[in-house]
């Protein structure tokens, strides 16, 4: 089986699900975008629960360019 992923605008996140299994999360995107929101609003920083996935850093890098 596959899962379904959808990214949701609203609350800038991602979730994926197979039948009655789901799961939410932060994909690149909504990083990026959560960051550029944390900058622009002045915010000290943004948390990561848990980045031991990031096994390329596309995740830890996307505050890079702010």
């Amino acid at each position: 089986m596959h899962a379904t992923v959808v990214y949701d605008k609203n609350t800038v996140s991602t979730y994926s699900y197979v039948a009655n299994s789901w799961i939410g999360y932060d994909d690149p995107t909504s990083v990026a975008k959560k960051i550029g929101f944390a900058r622009a609003h002045g915010l000290g920083g943004y948390i990561f629960r848990d980045i031991s996935g990031d096994k390329d850093w596309e995740f830890s890098t996307k505050g890079n360019g702010y």
